[in-house]
This record gives C-alpha cells, sequence and structure tokens, in this order.
C-alpha cells in the first residue's frame, strides 16, 4: 500500500510526495533521490531545468542504453561463471 501527502512550497506549487512501505521500492527512490541531487550538484541545475535539443537528449539516452547493454553483458557472463566470485570455475579446477 502506498500513500500520498500533498504539500505546498512558498513559490505556490503544489507538490505530491508518494510513500510505500515496501522495502525494495524504498531503496529504488532513495537510490533515484540520491542520484538527482548528485546531478543538481554536477550540473547546478535539475532536469526540469535542463536545455538540450532533442537530438542531444536523444544522444544522452542512447549511450546509457549503450551502456546498460554492456554492464548486462558482463553480468550474463559472469553469471555463465558461477556468479560474481566464479565459483563454479574454481569448483571445476578441484
Amino acid at each position: 500500500m502506498s500513500f500520498a501527502i500533498t504539500i505546498r512550497m512558498s513559490n505556490s506549487k503544489i507538490h505530491k510526495l508518494v510513500f510505500t512501505r515496501d522495502a525494495l521500492v524504498q531503496g529504488i527512490l532513495k537510490r533515484f533521490a540520491k542520484r538527482s541531487d548528485d546531478g543538481i550538484k554536477k550540473y547546478g541545475k535539475t532536469m526540469l531545468q535542463a536545455t538540450k535539443s532533442i537530438a542531444q537528449w536523444i544522444d544522452d539516452a542512447q549511450e546509457e542504453s549503450w551502456d546498460k547493454i554492456v554492464y548486462l553483458e558482463k553480468i550474463k557472463i559472469e553469471l555463465q561463471k558461477g556468479g560474481k566470485d566464479g565459483k563454479k570455475e574454481k569448483e571445476k579446477e578441484r
């Protein structure tokens, strides 16, 4: 079950904060918020304030997708070896 709290900010904007009792989702939301804060610190603005051309946004999304494909391939190789520590490989050597 999740619930929302609506708050009015000093600039008269209304924001809805969503909460959940699901610990997994809470962890994801915390990591997401930290990533956002890190980006604001690095670039000095929020994603809402960021300005790029549509082509630049597409390029950024493609680059992130390519990275994801590489990460997934690495994970697949590690799983085939028996996990990050390569247990299956070590067991075969014995």
